[in-house]
């Protein structure tokens, strides 16, 4: 069987088939900069999963990944809060992010891999990024196979520092690689042991805590807080957050960089010094 024939297998057996839907050739990730055609599926280096856009779909979701065995592995329509009809246009942008826009122009979900803040507290995306997918089929933007990372860009690598999103689906190793940490598809903030992939801690676990609502996890910015004339000291600390970016759980501590402990649960740690 050729690609092609390939292609169109794939999009009968996931998608309903339109009359003047025509199967494009198969594209290949990483993706740098520009639109997403759709109809294409593009496959990841090794072809084992695929990204496919389909925004004529009047029923399935329009941006999903699945594996080539046809395990759906992730979609749009099932992130917190995003109407994943509206998805008419999928994009790389120069500027470091993937956007789904809807037919008026309005990006309805984006993700981005971001540098240390800015003097506004806020994190500029990085150019130079690509659109890949996570081990576990999640879409991340990446400096992965494009050299040496621009200076103050982390590896996935634990402790964090103040300023970083987490994004959905990466491994963040501790020291050694003895536990990683994962903001899983189902929306689940676990730390596993690295040598056999054994539950060690997790959001669900946590009490009042609904982990199907986190929808962002970051390391937030300490600073100093005014509350009737008084200011008080915020250290930075690790907070999770629904679709609407209410806090439902954080992390705190006297440290300045998130991490793990020797038993693989989060704390936020002092900052190392840099020689």
């Amino acid at each position: 069987m050729n690609l092609k024939s390939l292609t169109l297998v794939l999009l009968l057996a996931f998608t309903v088939a339109l009359p003047a839907a025509k199967a494009q050739p198969p594209g290949k990730l990483p993706l740098a900069a520009g639109e997403l055609a759709p109809g294409t599926v593009y496959y990841t280096p090794d072809g084992s999963k695929f990204l496919v856009f389909l925004p004529d779909d009047p029923v399935g979701d329009k941006l999903w990944v699945s594996t080539k065995g046809g395990k759906r592995l992730w979609g749009l329509g099932d992130r917190p809060g995003v109407n994943h009809k509206e998805a008419a246009r999928a994009r790389v942008t120069e500027a470091g992010r993937f956007e789904v826009l809807n037919a008026a122009g309005k990006v309805i979900w984006s993700i981005q891999a971001t540098g240390p803040e800015n003097d506004d507290g806020l994190c500029d995306p990085i150019e130079g990024q690509v659109l890949t997918l996570t081990p576990y089929g999640v879409p991340m933007m990446t400096f992965e196979g494009l050299g040496e990372l621009p200076e103050g860009v982390s590896e996935y690598n634990l402790p964090l520092v103040s300023g970083i999103t987490l994004q959905q689906g990466v491994e963040y190793r501790s020291p050694g690689f003895t536990f990683y940490l994962i903001h899983q598809a189902d929306n689940n903030l676990c730390v596993y042991r690295a040598s056999d992939k054994r539950f060690v801690w997790g959001l669900n676990e946590q009490r009042g805590v609904n982990y199907e609502q986190a929808a962002r996890v970051r390391i937030a910015p300490g600073g100093v807080a005014e509350v009737d004339g008084v200011f008080t000291p915020i250290s930075p600390r690790l907070e999770v957050l629904d679709g609407t970016g209410k806090v439902i759980y954080k992390v705190e501590g006297p440290g300045g960089e998130f991490g793990l402990d020797p038993e693989g649960r989060p704390v936020m740690k002092p900052e190392r010094i840099l020689e």
